[in-house]
């Protein structure tokens, strides 16, 4: 089977992007992304579906406004439209390699509603893969972590269908075909991890740990984690109930040495509260369950931990809410604090909810939550309920629906934690 023909396979396998109308393509310059807007194109065209190809630039490099501009000039070649998308959302604070990661999706995300695009392709092969795999094994990682990359990122419209692609096998293909791509200098830079893992792949082949045995074992543990996380949603819902935007955890969901279950569903519960991506350390995650089952309180990730009769209460800490206009409007109200959407009311038999008026704004509720007359009744404690959305005008507070003051306002939870708890 010819690589297009694998990779043509590959994409209709992935239902939403085979009825896409139109498809985004994540070029870097590199032979993974090259590899990908080619055979993206010809993919396209066979079947009349609109290919855009866009590139992130992070500014990193001296050199990388210039390498964007040749990929545009490549993806132009193609009949491909090409975006360049800049970033200049670093503040000088953290790591910013980092930063410039997850400033990425963001990126890919503004583009692909700008341009409407269904889908997002992004350039990962089985070789990122068992990268991956040895350097999350380096850090002492477990099932979860050493599960395969998945073909859908969190974020729905990004997809990665070159996953069983060898590096190798694109690089020929793009070599026998007169294409040539960027190479990046850092990834010769041994002060990355990643770079430490691509080498390392070379001194273990003749030990049999292959990319293709990597990607094996990765696979293996991507099942495991499947089962795992069937068990934890089923022993959710027997220990965790919601109470608005907190969580509810009886004295079982505290011991964390028993079973796999506890651990998974509060790592998971921290992060649907506090919006984290990533899961907190396990050893962190233990001192705070054993500390709050003492009747002791904990803080940890922007989450209060409190103990609450037999067991405990999780909720928002007010102090780590999102700014006020943190969440970017759309046609369906505010998204804020990662979990909320807050809009007006949708009426009987509209379509959606109707979008937030001008001179609007969301906020924590914080100091303001005396001005709502009832919110005692919803039996909320007070650090919770101030945690909530709230919108303001400049005459001060208009609505706090998650506190019982809705006036014509909504704020729902999406994703519900037991949502969220189905898409780990």
């Amino acid at each position: 089977m010819t690589l297009q023909a694998a990779f043509d396979r590959s994409l209709e396998r992935l239902t939403i992007a085979a009825e896409a109308r139109a498809i985004g393509v994540a070029v870097s310059g590199g032979s993974d992304s090259m590899a990908l807007m080619h055979l993206t194109a010809a993919w396209g065209r066979a079947r009349g579906i609109r290919v855009e190809a866009a590139t992130v630039d992070h500014k990193l490099r001296s050199e990388s406004g210039a390498e964007a501009k040749a990929v545009a000039q490549l993806a132009n070649a193609l009949d491909l439209r090409h975006s360049i998308l800049e970033w200049k959302g670093w503040d000088g604070a953290g790591n910013l390699q980092d930063a410039a990661r997850k400033a990425r999706p963001k990126l890919l995300g503004e583009w692909a509603d700008d341009r409407d695009l269904d889908v997002v392709l992004l350039g990962h092969t089985a070789n990122d893969i068992a990268e991956t795999f040895l350097m999350r094994l380096a850090r002492g990682s477990g099932v979860d972590g050493l599960a395969s990359i998945p073909e859908w990122a969190p974020e729905p419209f990004l997809c990665r269908p070159l996953l069983e692609f060898d590096r190798e096998r694109l690089r020929q293909w793009l070599t026998e075909g007169g294409v040539t791509w960027v190479e990046d200098p850092t990834n010769d830079d041994d002060r990355f991890d990643r770079v430490k893992a691509r080498k390392a792949l070379d001194a273990l082949a003749p030990l049999g740990l292959s990319v293709e045995r990597l990607n094996l074992a990765a696979g293996h543990m991507t099942r495991a984690k499947r089962s795992l996380w069937d068990n934890a949603r089923a022993w959710s819902n027997a220990h965790v109930r919601a109470d608005g935007g907190d969580l509810i955890l009886d004295r079982e969901a505290l011991k964390l040495d028993d079973t796999d279950a506890p651990a998974r569903v509060l790592s998971a519960a921290f992060q649907w509260i506090g919006g984290a991506t990533y899961r907190p350390r396990y050893q962190a995650l233990v001192a705070a369950a054993t500390a709050v089952a003492a009747g002791e309180s904990r803080t940890l990730g922007g989450v209060m931990l409190t103990a609450e009769g037999e067991g405990a209460r999780m909720s928002r800490e007010l102090a780590s809410v999102a700014p006020a206009n943190a969440g970017v409007p759309n046609s369906h109200g505010i998204p804020w604090d990662s979990r909320w959407l807050v809009h007006v009311r949708r009426e009987a038999g509209a379509p959606s909810p109707s979008p937030i008026p001008k001179g609007h704004w969301v906020a924590a509720l914080g100091d303001h939550l005396p001005q709502v007359p009832n919110w005692r009744e919803l039996g909320q404690p007070r650090a919770s309920l101030m945690a909530t959305p709230a919108i303001f005008n400049e005459e001060g507070l208009v609505a706090a629906p998650a506190a019982g003051l809705s006036n014509g306002w909504a704020a729902t939870l999406l994703p519900d934690f037991r949502t969220f708890l189905t898409a780990c």
